[in-house]
């Protein structure tokens, strides 16, 4: 702030004797909106935001003998009436809009805030003004944000939430319904309606998580547990929530999202099914092979001693039980080999012959 900015704001201070007034002109200073007073036609203060905003340095705007010297000339007419009008007492205050000449600067569109100190010494009005187009694109780029937030959470395969922890009251994007089917009646308006659909195993530890995660114990939480879906079917989760803090580094908001993951918690059943078969497969091989290792040698042999001249009756009908078992044998280890290598899903047959 320049040393006549500071002259003027003394000036006017001590003329009030107010201490109201000290701290008005100090808080005035510091403001990111453009402050004026105008005693008669003249500025008795500027703060540093409307020299910015009008393009003059704080000393040339308070030497102008008519502070209106800077609004536009085609519409310099239309402030002086608003202002005569404010000090005739017609209102007690009046928001405006006008272009102020900036010279090489070019034009800027202001809106101002114009009230009137009746108690002065001589007809005073207190002033606050923005730059209408950066008010507009900071709105603008408002609305593109939100808009952007929107159509983000609309797309997205996830459920979006978030909870206010002052009144526990929760938002949803669209993905309670398209994603785990709720109904607006049946979708969570709460922090604890959300933890009821928690599956009942995993609730407590899910609890426990969020009331670090809001209490300031840790930035982020992240977890996987099982939904509940509006047929009452569980859906299994990855989850993940974080904490935003207000101007006193306090917890405000927990915001997070659930993504479902039951399909690739299926398919990841079916490959670790598959892979199980495989081994089951690969050990039905190898003992196959082992089978028909013992069994060859057997058959062999009793086929061998039937040739025997001096054998009996008897003896060759134990030798021919031996040789039909053998070969059912081989025949189990055949199956067993199919299935080892996917070409069979038929049982295999067993039995025993006496």
């Amino acid at each position: 702030m320049s040393d006549s900015t500071g002259t003027a704001r003394m000036g006017a201070a001590s003329t009030t004797g107010d201490d109201e007034a000290r701290r008005f002109f100090l808080l005035a200073d510091h403001s990111l909106s453009g402050v004026f007073v105008i005693e008669g036609r003249n500025f008795s203060y500027v703060n540093p935001r409307f020299c910015e905003l009008a393009g003059r340095p704080c000393e040339d705007l308070l030497a102008l003998r008519n502070a209106l010297d800077i609004v536009d000339k085609e519409m310099r007419v239309a402030v002086e009436k608003a202002i005569d009008e404010l000090h005739q007492g017609g209102e007690a205050s009046r928001t405006l809009d006008f272009t102020v000449t900036r010279g090489k600067l070019g034009t800027v569109a202001l809106r101002a805030n114009l009230v009137v100190q009746p108690d002065a010494d001589k007809p005073t009005v207190l002033g606050s003004v923005e730059d209408i187009g950066e008010t507009d694109r900071l709105k603008e780029s408002l609305h593109n944000a939100e808009e952007r937030f929107r159509y983000a959470a609309r797309a997205s395969q996830e459920l979006i939430w978030e909870c206010n922890l002052a009144n526990q009251r929760l938002w949803c994007n669209e993905g309670i319904l398209t994603v785990f089917q709720h109904s607006s009646k049946s979708a969570p308006k709460n922090l604890e309606q959300l933890l009821d659909c928690v599956h009942p195993d995993e609730q407590e530890s899910v609890r426990a998580g969020l009331k670090q995660l809001a209490a300031g114990a840790k930035p982020l939480w992240l977890s996987e547990f099982r939904f509940r879906r509006s047929d009452g079917a569980w859906a299994h989760v990855l989850a993940r929530a974080f904490v935003l803090l207000n101007t006193d580094r306090k917890p405000h908001r927990l915001i997070g999202s659930m993504f479902d993951n039951t399909q690739h918690r299926t398919m990841e059943t079916r490959l670790m099914e598959s892979q199980r078969l495989s081994s089951l497969g690969s050990m039905a091989n190898g003992l196959a092979h082992d089978v028909n290792n013992l069994l060859t040698p057997i058959l062999t042999a009793a086929q061998r001693l039937k040739e025997d001249v001096f054998i009996d009756e008897h003896q060759t009908a134990l030798l021919e039980t031996i040789e039909d078992n053998c070969k059912r044998g081989a025949s189990l280890a055949e199956e067993l080999m199919k299935i080892g290598d996917g070409q069979s899903k038929a049982p295999v047959p067993c039995g025993s012959t006496n």
